[in-house]
Formats: C-alpha cells, sequence, structure tokens
C-alpha cells in the first residue's frame, strides 16, 4: 500500500514540477538564464511525469486494489499536464 501512496504523490509533485516550469518561462520572456533553467525543468518534469503516468496507468490496469481515488486523480492531473504538450507535439 505504501508504494502505491508514493506513486501517486511522485505523479503529483512532477506533475507540479510541469505547472511551475512553465509557469516560469510564460512570466519571465525576455530573461535567458530563466528560460535555460525553466526550459531544461520542463524537460525532466515532462520525462519523469511521463514515465510515473504509464507506469501508474499500467499498474491500474494489472491490479485491482490499485485502483483507489487516491491512483485514479493522480493518473488524471498526470494525464492533464502531458496533454497539451503531447497536442503540441502532435501539431506541429
Amino acid at each position: 500500500m505504501r508504494s502505491f501512496l508514493a506513486a501517486d504523490v511522485l505523479t503529483l509533485l512532477a506533475a507540479a514540477v510541469v505547472v511551475g516550469a512553465a509557469a516560469v518561462l510564460f512570466t519571465f520572456p525576455q530573461d535567458p538564464r530563466a528560460w535555460q533553467a525553466a526550459t531544461w525543468t520542463l524537460v525532466g518534469g515532462l520525462v519523469v511525469l511521463s514515465v510515473l503516468v504509464v507506469s501508474c496507468g499500467i499498474r491500474m490496469a494489472r491490479n485491482r486494489a490499485a485502483r483507489g481515488w487516491r491512483s485514479i486523480v493522480a493518473f488524471a492531473i498526470g494525464l492533464a499536464c502531458l496533454a497539451p504538450f503531447a497536442a503540441a507535439l502532435l501539431l506541429a
């Protein structure tokens, strides 16, 4: 049970990092140092978030006990954070 909670918390934390890095990119458009740091933070956060969302989805698909409300909320928030970037990649 603890591993499920830890994965959910990590997913929410990675989603918060992605949203925070995107907010910095839009808040400081003229500062190249802020862009450098926020871009690498965003890329790292997206990689970690995508791995966690896929693993969370696989875990919920295989284990019926893992389909609690915390796992479903973390999975949905993770997908919601990844969706704009996936749409931008598909439309580019």
